[in-house]
């Protein structure tokens, strides 16, 4: 039998079981109907066996011999032998069959049967049965006789439930009656007071009508005196004020404390009587006020001990019906908080607790409506107060998940209050409906396309997604072979592994190529499982999906993860996969591989000055032209910033290498336009060998980058091969730097000053601070050799505030022991004049120190103005404000245009020790300084000449209109505690 048939079967069955509406009898008939259909019979009965007597309970067709009540004796059916067996019984054919010779077919000679036991409570009740008086063209298949044994079970079901609910039909009639008996008060109000809702025993209590008190403010049948009095009891309780009136009543109840105590109430007629009244608030789903409840019991008639007596009683008279029941059954009072009475057995196993757990507990703190039914205080007595059988997801204190239950609600006949709650535990059947739900939806909706073959691989079923992938519609693709969907691509051999797979471990998947039906050839990703259905059949079900976009993806992460994002160039990754193979054939062969480190000349001023955008349009620019210098399989890659790498392989000899280095340095020392602005730079390049400079790409980088130092040290805009001297170098450059950081943390600097004099008057007018280094090994160390490795790392900047710091502090020192207001002159770097934060660190220092900003002067290198850009002079102007004197030294060693020089707010200049070299000899020298006074005294500034070692200089200087001059003529460099003492020697 097809799944299509089996499906449609159950589907039938689940409908006309899971009509509510129809009479027991309605349904079946139906199913009688439908089992003739099913099983090709003409006679479907229902019979009642009771001892030896077979009665119909229901047949189609009705006819004069057979009709409901028609009694047999059981000997004389045949399902004498099915109310005896475990399994459904039937057959085909009785003529030539052992079934020829039973008194059914000698008496109604029934050829054909098919029959099953119906079990109600665990206890054969009778038998379903289809029979014909001819015999069928086929054996009943195995699947007629599971489809069979499937009814009769549901029949049994139903009669069990109808069975039972005849006992609960009783029992809920006398606890309605129970509830209308009641004599309890119940009063609801709307937040402010106003009555709501009135009961009849409220009616009958206080002598009023609904009418007279519905719609009513805060009713007065409270004592009026008593409420006062437990207004003053209630303030000091809760800590606040409580006003006389409605407050009283509900105060605790507001605030989430149940509220159980004795009052007074006051009839209509003025007659006052005791009650126990208990007030609850009402909340909805979300936790707000929506009213109050007050219930009250007469005490003066002792009510409650009454209502408590019948409860017990009605406890104890429905407690053999109700142990005698197989569904669970719980009592719940009536009343709010709608306490449990009992439980029965089955309940207990079904709910997972006790019956002495449970009894006195609320239904609420017991079970409940799960959170996917939207459940709120009171939701689930709410919806069984009604009467109507209905079904939802609970939840149970004794369980840990929730679980789908049956619900049928009636009520005690006589006054004890009570509701009766039967209870089933449907997991089995919802988890059933939902399989077979979720599977078609699953089918239907499923993303990836869907196919279904038998076992010779023809197509039965596709999904709505198989069409969306192949272009195939159902009908074209039901009835042929997946072969429809080859691409060709695939071998013999490849189809035969996918099939070994499927016969050895039931199961495929990997990546195939397929054809559309417009002809296009696609990459999929396909699984396929074997399925082996009872009696040896097999189904193959393959799942798969369209993975054209993802593989372009993948294709687009690889080259990413392979390429410069900037500049499409190499990256480290590729880099490292080609010099592998550039090794590997190297080896091979016994060929060399040269690597050529490639670093841009000043690229960050270009950063800094005009932006990063600038900055990248120029690193593009640079790795088109590097492409164009090199060979089609010569690899260029970009390390990141501005750092490039160039791989050669095939290089006969040394010449070669240099041809093209020289090529590669031309063409980046070429003037790049971008943006409206013409960029000079140039490139550094180191370059190494394999093997005689490295093994591998780790170590022909870093013998490339010592030789691309050693070309920046020598002046840039070169090439350079590697030279193991280089690694010496390196080393004690390395050295130098550990050294230097320990002697930053260690404090092994000191300051030395040098003084300045004016000619003219013979005085000393400031002191240039000069920084020297006592190593302690290598002894007294060269400003010259330590600070451009300072610069390098970075370590300038502490550095050099700790120099401006220490020279400030010592000229606050000497000052009292010298009575002069000499200056104290210190020396910026380039790259603390790039710090942001330069002129904070001068102000902060100043006032650390108590140095007056006048006597503080700044001298700033010419190439450290060079950008002239808004931030120089910013940072220019911000100084200049502090009152600190600002000097350009080393003027005229440097590359800007003397007009930038208005620009600066500088107060001096101070010309280079070079010019003064035998300037009595070499006019040109003469000359240079001439012009730098004179442009000098046409903007204003001072001038203040270096290096004046002899008296022919200083006549020389005293000639040219300078006389502010520094050198060893006037003095050397001493230490901080000699400046006091020093005095002029001529």
């Amino acid at each position: 039998m097809s799944h299509a048939l089996a499906y449609e079967r159950i589907t039938t069955l689940y409908a006309i079981t899971a009509d509510q509406q129809s009479p027991l009898e309605e349904k079946f008939r139906a199913l009688l109907d439908l089992g003739q259909q099913a099983f090709d019979l003409d006679i479907g009965c229902i019979a009642r066996i009771s001892g030896d007597v077979y009665e119909v309970a229901a047949v189609v067709p009705v006819t004069n011999g057979l009709m409901p009540g028609s009694r047999f004796p059981l000997e004389h059916t045949y399902c004498g032998v099915t109310i005896a067996s475990s399994d459904p019984v039937g057959f085909d054919q009785a003529t030539g069959s052992d079934w020829e010779r039973h008194p059914c077919f000698r008496k109604f000679r029934q050829e054909a049967y098919l029959g099953a036991r119906i079990l109600v409570d665990d206890q054969p009740w009778g038998t379903l049965s289809f029979s014909s008086l001819n015999k069928v063209a086929h054996p009943h298949p195995e699947e007629d006789f599971l489809f069979i044994n499937l009814m009769a079970q549901w029949i049994g079901h139903e009669l069990e439930r109808a069975d039972h609910h005849e006992k609960m039909w009783a029992l809920n009639e006398w606890r309605q009656a129970l509830l209308d008996s009641a004599n309890l008060s119940i009063i609801a109000t709307d937040p402010d007071g106003v009555v709501v809702s009135v009961n009849h025993a409220a009616e009958r209590m206080l002598g009023y009508s609904a009418v007279e008190l519905v719609g009513q403010r805060r009713p007065r049948f409270h004592d009026r005196d008593e409420v006062i009095a437990r207004a003053k009891q209630l303030s000091e309780e809760l800590g606040e004020t409580v006003e006389p009136g409605f407050e009283v009543i509900v105060a605790r109840a507001r605030r989430g404390t149940a509220d159980e105590s004795e009052w007074t109430y006051v009839r209509k007629d003025g007659s006052r009587f005791a009650v126990l009244q208990s007030v609850t608030a009402v909340r909805d789903a979300k936790g707000g006020l929506r009213g109050f409840l007050g219930t009250a019991v007469d005490l003066s008639q002792r009510k409650a001990l009454e209502v408590q007596t019948a409860i017990a009683r009605a406890n104890e008279m429905s407690r053999t019906i109700v142990r005698a029941i197989s569904e669970g059954v719980i009592g719940v009072e009536d009343a709010f908080p709608h306490r449990i009475r009992f439980i029965n057995p089955a309940a207990e196993k079904m709910l997972g607790v006790s019956e002495a757990e449970a009894s006195g507990k609320s239904l609420e703190n017991v079970i409940g409506l799960a959170p996917e039914e939207g459940a709120g205080p009171g939701s689930l007595f709410c919806r069984l107060v009604h009467g109507k059988p209905f079904e939802a997801m609970i939840v149970s204190s004794g369980r840990d998940m929730p679980f789908p239950a049956a619900f049928v609600t009636s009520r005690a006949l006589d006054d004890t209050g009570l509701v009766v709650l039967t209870v089933q535990d449907v997991t089995a059947r919802w988890q059933s409906d939902e399989q077979l739900r979720l599977a078609e939806q699953v089918f239907e909706y499923s993303p990836e396309a869907i196919l279904v073959t038998d076992g010779d691989g023809t197509i039965l079923r596709v999904n709505p997604a198989f069409t969306l992938i192949t272009g195939y519609l159902p009908e074209e693709a039901i009835g042929q072979n997946p072969r429809i969907l080859r691409s060709g691509r695939h071998d013999a051999d490849f189809y035969r592994e996918l099939w070994r797979s499927l016969d050895q471990n039931g199961h495929w998947h990997g990546e195939i190529w397929d054809r559309r039906k417009n002809a296009d050839i696609y990459p999929k990703w396909l699984c396929i499982n074997a399925v082996h259905l009872p009696h040896g059949v097999t189904r193959y079900v393959a799942l798969f999906a369209d993975i054209s976009e993802r593989k372009e993806h993948e294709e687009r992460i690889d080259y990413l993860a392979r390429h410069d994002a900037l500049t499409g160039l190499a990256n480290r990754r590729l880099l490292d996969d080609r010099m592998g193979k550039l090794l590997s054939s190297a080896r091979k062969g016994d060929q060399g591989v040269a690597l050529l480190l490639i670093d841009l000349d000043r690229f960050k001023q270009v950063n800094d000055s005009l932006g990063h955008q600038v900055g990248d349009q120029l690193l593009v620019e640079v790795a088109r032209r590097l492409n164009a210098c090199v060979r089609g399989g010569d690899t260029v890659a970009r390390l990141g910033g501005d750092e490039f790498v160039v791989l050669l392989a095939g290089i006969a000899d040394h010449r070669g290498i240099a041809h093209v280095a020289e090529k590669i340095r031309e063409a980046l020392a070429r003037p790049v336009e971008v943006g409206g602005h013409l960029l000079h730079t140039s490139p550094s390049i180191g370059i190494s060998l394999y093997p005689s400079d490295g093994a591998d790409l780790e170590g022909l980088l870093q013998a490339a980058d010592i030789a691309m130092y050693q070309v920046k040290a020598a002046g840039r805009n070169a090439w350079m091969f590697f030279e193991a001297r280089m690694n010496e170098e390196v080393r004690t450059r390395h050295q130098l730097e550990i050294d230097l950081r320990r002697a930053l943390a260690e404090k092994q600097f000191e300051l030395h000053y040098q003084p300045q004099f004016d000619v003219d008057g013979a005085r000393v007018i400031a002191w240039e601070a000069l920084l020297r280094w006592q190593h302690p090994e290598r002894g007294w160390i060269e400003p010259t050799e330590f600070i451009p490795v300072a610069e390098d790392t970075g370590m300038i900047l502490p550095l050099g505030e700790w120099v401006l710091e220490a020279a400030c502090r010592e000229a606050m020192d000497w000052t009292v022991r010298r009575g002069d207001g000499e200056r104290v002159a210190v020396n910026l770097s380039p790259r603390q004049f790039d710090q942001p934060a330069l002129v904070d660190v001068v102000a902060r220092v100043l006032k650390d120190t108590g140095l007056p900003a006048n006597r503080l002067e700044l001298e700033v290198t010419e190439s450290a103005l060079m950008a002239n850009t808004p931030k120089v002079r910013e940072t220019l102007l911000g100084l200049k404000a502090l009152g600190v004197h600002l000097t350009l030294d080393d003027f005229g060693t440097g590359y800007s245009s003397l007009g930038y020089l208005s620009s600066f707010a500088v107060d001096r200049l101070k010309i280079d020790r070079s010019f003064m070299l035998d300037v009595e000899n070499k006019p040109n020298n003469g000359a240079i300084i001439h012009a730098v006074i004179a442009l000098a005294k046409a903007l204003g500034l001072e001038v203040v000449a270096e290096g004046v070692e002899t008296c022919e200089q200083l006549a020389f200087l005293i000639d040219s209109g300078c006389v502010k001059a520094q050198g060893f003529l006037y003095g050397r460099p001493i230490p901080a505690n000699a400046v006091p003492d020093f005095s002029l020697r001529q």
